[in-house]
């Protein structure tokens, strides 16, 4: 008797796939390269799309594909029943999981981070840089200040030393000279305060000036390494600092919403990608492996994307909720994804990049 629930559900599977082949799936698909990327009109190709004629061809489904503009259109048209699968660069969240059904992850990845290609060797870049990071303007500062304390000096001095510190522009000069390699510890000896007056402000600077200078040394390192003259973003902790773009509606935005990361929002990666580059935006964040993609063949030399991943993801396909034919493709993805086969697609598309 306990079979008899086992057989029935087998029998409205088996009813399914066969009513279901008079008339060939509509298979959503959303453009996401390199997951799915179109060829011409109705046929597409991509990681995605050849792993799963694989499983449909194991399985004996016939299919046609329906491009499909936003990731929204293809869980929205699930739901509705427009779409028998959906197929991209489509990643399996609690969320979606209310609305569809996944199959097995096919690939493990994450969000990553497009940032406008570096050129920071160059000196205008580091010159930019310094006076971004107030670095020029501490420096400034500490010059006046250098100044001051060298006139005091050869205010003290001018008549009783004057031969060390002239009563002239000269001697001003000579008291800069004092003041600063006293604060740097460098004190050639070739000049010394020999008044009361000279010996107590120098001896005041003296210990100033070891404080002075850990903090100096402190403030042009701070400088250097928060602007890092590399960018202004080097992983997700810089984001909230910085213009950030995201496709609307992908994970990449519902990560920035919870991270209370305010964004600019595009309909398509290509657009975002283009602001990227033309400098309306500091970053990008999107799946790593569709920016790897493209920016080494739309945007070369132009964008970069940064080392890492966060928010990690899974991809799978997509299903109305119930769909009898879960299983099956799961029995099918799983076989596919154990073939060496898979490993060479892979490779064809990302190349050797370890995401």
């Amino acid at each position: 008797m306990k079979q008899i629930p086992i057989v029935c559900a087998l029998a409205s599977m088996l009813l399914w796939i066969a009513t279901v082949q008079a008339d060939a799936l509509a298979v959503a698909v959303k453009p996401a390269p390199p997951f799915a990327l179109p060829s011409e009109p109705g046929h597409f190709q991509g990681m995605a799309v050849d792993l799963f004629r694989v499983a449909a061809e194991d399985l004996g489904l016939r299919y046609r594909f329906v491009e499909v503009d936003s990731i929204t259109g293809v869980f929205d048209g699930l739901a509705s029943g427009e779409f028998q699968i959906g197929i991209g660069a489509l990643s399996i969240t609690a969320e979606r999981l209310q609305k569809v059904d996944f199959t097995q992850p096919y690939y493990h990845s994450g969000l990553g981070i497009a940032v406008p290609k570096q050129r920071s060797s160059s000196l205008l870049a580091v010159l930019r840089g310094l006076i971004a990071s107030g670095l020029l303007t501490l420096v400034g500062g500490l010059a006046a200040l250098l100044f001051f304390v060298g006139l005091v000096v050869w205010w003290f001095e001018r008549h009783r030393n004057a031969k060390q510190f002239s009563n002239d522009s000269k001697g001003i000069g000579s008291g800069f000279w004092w003041a600063a390699v006293t604060m740097t510890t460098v004190g050639y000896g070739d000049k010394s305060p020999v008044t009361l007056g000279g010996r107590i402000v120098a001896t005041i600077w003296m210990f100033a000036a070891i404080i002075m200078i850990s903090g100096f040394t402190g403030a042009i390192a701070s400088s250097l390494t928060l602007l890092g003259l590399q960018g202004e973003v080097r992983g997700p902790g810089d984001l909230p600092k910085v213009t950030v773009g995201a496709v609307q509606g992908t994970t990449s935005a519902t990560y920035l919403d919870e991270a209370h990361i305010r964004y600019r929002g595009f309909d398509t990666l290509q657009g975002g990608l283009q602001a990227l580059a033309r400098g309306e935006l500091q970053a990008m964040v999107h799946d790593k492996p569709v920016l790897l993609y493209e920016a080494t063949r739309d945007f070369q030399g132009q964008i970069e994307v940064l080392p890492g991943v966060f928010a990690e993801q899974n991809y799978g396909f997509a299903l109305p909720l119930g769909n009898p034919l879960i299983h099956p493709l799961d029995q099918a993805l799983l076989r596919a994804l154990e073939d060496p086969a898979w490993q060479a697609l892979r490779t064809q598309y990302l190349g050797d990049q370890s995401l």
